[in-house]
C-alpha cells in the first residue's frame, strides 16, 4: 500500500473516531398520518442544514417508528457541532405577530424598520406553512401562512387596526417580513412573496412546519 494510501486510511480511521452519536424522540401535535410522514422527512432536511450552516454533516440516520412517535438515531462528524444542534432543536418555538408603532414605545426595534409591538397573535394561532413556486419559469418562491379560526379573528381586528400600516413577522425573535396592510380584511391565510427562490421559500417552510408540530426529546 502506497504512504497516501496509508494517511488517507489513518485519516478516515480518525474521523471515525471523533464521530458523535444523538438519538431522538419526535412527537406531534398533529394526528394525521401524511403530516406527521411530511413532518419527519422535514425535520431530517432542517437539522442537514443546520448541521452543513455549522460545516458538519450527517453520516448516518436511522428512524424507527412506534405508535405516534419516531425514534431518530444520528450520527455526526463533530461533538460540538452535535451539542449545538441539540440545544437548536429543543429550544421553544416562537413566532408573533406585531404592529408597527413609534420607537419610544416600541416592545422592539429593528434597525432599519423602526419600531414593533406585541399583539395576541403567537405561534398558536398558525397551523401550517407552504412553499410554493411562482413568477417566470417558477424561479421565485412564496410562503403562504395559514391561521386557524381563532388567529383569523385576532388577524381580522389587528388588519382593520393598522390599515395603511405595517405589520412585522418575527420568528425566535428575529423579523422575517414586514408586510403593508392595505385592506382591513384578512383571507384565511396571509403570503409572502418576493423569496429569491423556491428553495429558499421550502426552508422556511419546514423550519416553521417542524418548529411548530415537533418536539425533539434527547434520548441520550
Amino acid at each position: 500500500m502506497s504512504r497516501f494510501a496509508l494517511l488517507l486510511t489513518a485519516l478516515l480511521l480518525l474521523t471515525a473516531c471523533g464521530a458523535t452519536k444523538a438519538s431522538y424522540k419526535i412527537s406531534f401535535n398533529v394526528d394525521e398520518v401524511e403530516q406527521q410522514s411530511s413532518l419527519t422527512l422535514a425535520s431530517l432536511r432542517v437539522i442537514e442544514r443546520r448541521l452543513a450552516r455549522m460545516g458538519d454533516q450527517l453520516l448516518e440516520q436511522d428512524m424507527k417508528t412506534r405508535d405516534q412517535e419516531v425514534v431518530l438515531s444520528l450520527k455526526i462528524r463533530d461533538r460540538e457541532a452535535n451539542e449545538t444542534l441539540k440545544a437548536e432543536l429543543v429550544k421553544p418555538f416562537t413566532l408573533s405577530v406585531m404592529e408597527q408603532s413609534p420607537e419610544e414605545t416600541a416592545d422592539t426595534v429593528v434597525e432599519g424598520h423602526g419600531g414593533f409591538h406585541a399583539t395576541d397573535i403567537t405561534q398558536e394561532h398558525l397551523q401550517w406553512v407552504e412553499a410554493r413556486a411562482y413568477g417566470p419559469e417558477g424561479k421565485q418562491g412564496m410562503v403562504i401562512l395559514y391561521f386557524n379560526p381563532d388567529g383569523r379573528a385576532l388577524m381580522q381586528k389587528m388588519f382593520r387596526k393598522n390599515k395603511g400600516k405595517a405589520i412585522g413577522i418575527f420568528v425566535r425573535g428575529q423579523l422575517v417580513s414586514k408586510l403593508t396592510v392595505d385592506t382591513d380584511k384578512v383571507q384565511d391565510d396571509i403570503v409572502i412573496q418576493n423569496i429569491p427562490s423556491y428553495e429558499i421559500a421550502r426552508m422556511f417552510a419546514d423550519d416553521m412546519n417542524v418548529g411548530l408540530h415537533v418536539t425533539f426529546t434527547p434520548l441520550e
